[in-house]
This record gives structure tokens, C-alpha cells and sequence, in this order.
């Protein structure tokens, strides 16, 4: 049964909802790590490629909704999912559920952007009087970015659903009503305006910006050391080779040298990267190598590390690469999610037997 309300492409500042399609399947998949889904009331078991798939269609066809794939507008990478369900043009209401996103994408700017973009277009275009969003009660993740887009807790149904594992969830409510949509959309523009790119910025390194960098180098290649030891087995005077080799990357026009500043921090991450022949039996001649990407603890999980590789794809495509590779240590999940969920994808696995002692 088609949804009541038509298809359609809703675009922010940085994200974009289009209609979902069998083509983002498989980029959802790897985008989402198994137990995602634990708390929706029904979700995939086992947690497989094709289960997935399968429940995505059966969710696709359920009448009166209307699914989303969010898109990174940068890279073209999806980010994550969402829908408007239960669309009731007789009540003039509606859903916002069946939403989830890459882990390097919770607790950035992709979520108030996009229920920005959903509530907008419940309420100015197609003229509802109530929005709900509710959730299981044990997530009280999900609980807190609810309540920070301004929505009312309307309570909870105690005893609400049974999941298929024979739990008997709480299910908590939360709505916009059509007066109270002025003030929920100031409140989510201005929580736009405080996360990056508004706060933080990024741009072309200077020499000057080399001694902050200097100990960030120190500390990545000190975390993938520890990680595989007989892989990352960097010299004694790896600051100081780089205090070298950074500023010819900067004066190179094809490399890439960026950093990251957040206000009242000064340079809080950085990513450097160069052109490199490829082995001429390929087709591609050369690509472009992200060498590192760093941001500080502390600053992390405020998009800075995706604002860096953004950057750096837009560099790699104005000097004419035709493609960007990097390497990441086999333990650092971090890492391959934040880099998945910038439309990077696993290739070809690196296996290593070392023949000599470690120094």
C-alpha cells in the first residue's frame, strides 16, 4: 500500500533525507553494528546482511510510512535511517521513528538536522497538528536527545509491547504540537548553530600550526603502536622526521595539510595526506593517502574528524584524484566507523609475518 504522502528529498546544511531505496541496503548494513537495533520492538535475528535486507523491505511496505536514507551532502556517504510512520492525514498527525545512525555520526549535528528537516516538513508542509517521537524505556540515550530537541514528555504506556524475546517493554512518549513548533525549531537552530561546522572550523595548516601538531603525532603513533607493535613500529625520532616532512606538505599543492580549531582551544586535530603512484598494472595511476587523522580526546564526537576527511575529499577531487585510500590498525573500530560513515569501505585485508625481532 503506497504511503499518503508523496516522496519526497528534504535537504539541511550538511544532510540530506531522501526516499529509501533497495540501493542503500547494503550501505546501511555496514554502517550498522550488530545490537543497533536491540531496542526497536522488532528487529533482525540473527544479524545478518540478508536479515537486514528483509526487514527493511517488510518495514518499507508497511502502510503509511514514508523511509528516509540520510545522506552526508560532502561525501555523498549514508549516514543512517529514519521514517515517518503512522501518517494519519485525517488527524493531521504523525510518527518520527524507525531512525538510527553510524556510531561516528551519534551525538553530532546529524540528528537535530534531521529532525529539523522532518519536523519541518510535517508541520509547514503537509499541516500537522502533532508530531510523536517515542522510544523503549530503557533508552534513555535516545530519551535525552529526544528531550534536547524541546519535544513534551507526554509519559510512559507501562508494560506497553512485547518484544519478540518475551520482554514486556515500557514504551516512552514524547510529542510536538503545531503551536509548539516555532519555539522547538529555535531551539534545535540553535543547537545547529553551537556544533560544527558553527563552533569548529577547519582549514589549511601554516607552519605556524606545526608545534600544535607536533604532539598529536606523538600521541597517534604512541595509540597504533600499542595497538599491533610489529606493524607500527615507528623510529625513536618520528616528531622530529615529521617536523620535517609537514611543512613540505604544506607547500606541496597536491598534498593535503589540515587542522582543526575549536574556540578558546586553538587546534584541537589534524589530517595529513599525499598523491601516490599507484602499481602500474592498474588503471587508476594514482591516489590520494590519508596518512593520519587526529583529534584530541576530548574534542572528539563533535564531527571534527568528519570535517576533516570532508575536507580532504574536496582537496583529492580539485587536484584531479581519481581515488582515496588509507589504512587503519585492525583494532581501531573508531576509526573504521568514522571513515565508513564518510563513504569509505573495506578492500583488501593486510596480513603480516614478521621475520626479524622488534627493536
Amino acid at each position: 500500500m503506497p504511503s499518503p504522502w508523496p516522496p519526497v528529498t528534504l535537504e539541511g546544511d550538511t544532510i540530506t533525507l531522501v526516499p529509501f531505496a533497495a540501493e542503500h541496503e547494503d550501505a546501511l548494513f555496514d554502517i550498522t553494528p550488530p545490537g543497533t537495533l536491540d531496542y526497536f520492538i522488532e528487529s533482525p535475528k540473527p544479524w545478518t546482511r540478508d536479515t537486514l535486507r528483509a526487514w527493511l523491505r517488510q518495514r518499507n511496505a508497511t502502510p503509511n510510512l514514508l523511509p528516509f536514507a540520510a545522506l552526508d551532502q560532502c561525501s555523498g556517504a549514508l549516514v543512517g535511517s529514519t521514517a515517518f510512520m503512522d501518517i494519519n492525514p485525517k488527524d493531521r498527525s504523525v510518527e518520527i521513528g524507525s531512525t538510527w545512525y553510524a556510531p561516528a555520526s551519534r551525538g553530532t549535528r546529524v540528528n537535530p538536522e534531521c529532525k529539523l528537516l522532518l519536523l519541518r516538513h510535517a508541520f509547514e508542509a503537509m499541516g500537522c497538528e502533532r508530531v510523536t517521537i517515542k522510544c523503549d524505556g530503557r533508552n534513555l540515550v535516545s530519551q535525552r536527545a529526544i528531550a534536547a530537541l524541546g519535544a513534551v514528555r507526554e509519559g510512559t504506556l507501562r508494560r506497553h509491547r512485547r518484544q519478540p524475546d518475551g520482554f514486556h517493554r515500557d514504551t516512552v512518549y514524547f510529542s510536538v504540537i503545531a503551536e509548539e513548533w516555532p519555539r522547538v525549531r529555535e531551539t534545535i537552530r540553535r543547537r545547529l548553530a553551537a556544533k560544527p561546522g558553527g563552533a569548529l572550523s577547519v582549514r589549511r595548516a601554516a607552519d605556524a600550526d606545526i608545534p600544535a601538531v607536533l604532539p598529536m603525532v606523538r600521541s597517534i603513533c604512541e595509540l597504533h603502536r600499542a595497538m599491533d607493535p610489529d606493524r607500527f613500529g615507528f623510529r625513536e625520532d618520528i616528531v622530529e622526521r615529521y617536523a620535517r616532512w609537514l611543512p613540505e606538505r604544506i607547500r606541496d599543492r597536491r598534498s593535503v595539510f589540515l587542522v582543526a580549531e575549536a574556540p578558546g582551544a586553538g587546534v584541537v586535530g589534524y589530517l595529513v595526506g599525499t598523491v601516490e603512484p599507484e602499481v602500474p598494472i592498474y588503471w587508476i595511476p594514482e591516489s590520494g593517502w590519508i596518512h593520519d587523522v587526529w583529534v584530541e580526546p576530548e574534542h572528539r564526537k563533535s564531527g571534527a574528524a568528519r570535517a576533516l576527511v570532508h575536507a580532504a575529499t574536496t582537496h583529492f577531487r580539485e587536484v584531479g584524484v581519481g581515488r582515496i585510500r588509507l589504512e587503519t590498525a585492525w583494532a581501531n573500530e573508531a576509526a573504521r566507523a568514522v571513515f565508513a560513515s564518510c563513504g569509505f569501505r573495506p578492500s583488501t585485508v593486510e596480513m603480516l609475518m614478521p621475520l626479524t625481532e622488534r627493536r
